[in-house]
């Protein structure tokens, strides 16, 4: 495949250069889509070998990353930074596929040096992530020998979305006893069981979170945010206080606000529960995108423009009258954003 890649470029010197470079716009003649992953992985491919990543917008990005990897055979790899089934006004699910593979998406354009493709859409642009900063500042590392402490460890946990759990069984969730902490770190295949000697990380193992027992000795586990924010008891608080003096909660009726007053309580404490990403907004006010998180000189090709501002208008006006009708039926505070 990687031949028919080198041929396509070939037969278009200026897709070549253009891709190496990153400089301009090039505007291609209408492509038959069967067309479109070839073409995609030509430029990827082209882009990956002058170290610039590749941004690819089109429609139903999962499934044109499935039709894209074939071409690519991993160099360089693909990621999703996918659209999220779930509507801006519901409470996602404590674990969600989608938020997660966006922020695998966004963990591997945080590495300047390894050039990659993202595959989205406008569409899945338009709702807000975690901004570069505390993408970094939530990224956490252990390793035998090192710190820090379990209580430590278990803090930062807490403020990068993970719940903490009797027992450890699904990705985002932690539990603590004594010098021992499980974590299933949100990208992870298996959780991980770490036990200190004091304040040194003494081992690292997989476990399996049917029965528990520990598998095999790793000598490093990352762990990154498992949630598009991140938390804690100052934000938490901050966010709180900027969500009571936005919106009044006077006005819903009485068992919704009962839920509501419960709610921006949970939020206060900093802690992650299902649906705080619900309060996003008041978690990070600059309400950061994906288009925060570009190289400069990064590569685009956009697919469809035109389809995707339309998708993207459609899901913007879906919700604007939701939250009418929800705010009209005093299910939702007036000025919510």
């Amino acid at each position: 495949m990687s031949t028919l890649a080198e041929r396509t470029l070939d037969a278009a010197p200026e897709l070549r250069r253009w891709a190496s470079k990153a400089s301009g716009e090039l505007k291609v003649a209408r492509l038959p889509k069967p067309a479109w992953p070839i073409v995609a992985g030509a430029v990827a491919r082209a882009a990956a070998e002058a170290g610039r990543s590749l941004l690819i917008l089109a429609p139903a990005p999962d499934r044109f990353c499935d039709e894209l990897r074939p071409w690519l055979g991993g160099r360089p790899p693909a990621y999703v930074f996918a659209e999220v089934a779930v509507s801006f006004l519901d409470r996602p699910p404590a674990f969600d596929e989608a938020v997660n593979k966006r922020l695998e998406a966004l963990n591997a354009l945080a590495d300047r040096l390894s050039p990659c493709v993202v595959v989205s859409s406008r569409r899945a642009i338009v709702r807000a992530t975690i901004s570069p900063a505390d993408l970094a500042m939530g990224s956490l590392a252990l390793a035998p020998g090192g710190g820090p402490d379990p209580v430590a460890v278990a803090s930062r946990l807490v403020e990068m979305g993970y719940s903490r759990e009797q027992l450890v069984e699904d990705h985002g969730q932690f539990a603590l006893r004594g010098g021992i902490l499980d974590v299933f770190p949100a990208a992870a295949d298996s959780p991980v069981r770490a036990e200190w000697s004091g304040d040194v990380v003494e081992t690292l193992r997989l476990f399996d979170p049917a029965n528990q027992r520990s598998v095999m000795a790793v000598p490093r586990v990352s762990i990154h945010p498992g949630r598009e924010l991140l938390l804690g008891p100052r934000r938490g608080a901050a966010a709180a206080n900027r969500l009571r003096e936005a919106v009044s909660l006077d006005g819903l009726r009485a068992d919704v606000k009962a839920d509501w007053e419960e709610e921006v309580e949970r939020l206060g404490a900093g802690g992650a529960f299902p649906g705080v990403e619900f309060y996003s907004a008041y978690l990070d006010a600059s309400v950061p995108s994906l288009l925060e998180h570009l190289h400069d000189g990064m590569a685009i090709v956009d697919f469809e423009p035109g389809r995707q501002l339309a998708d993207a208008r459609v899901l913007v006006e879906e919700t604007e009258m939701l939250a009418a009708a929800e705010a009209e039926g005093n299910e939702l505070p007036r000025g919510f954003a």
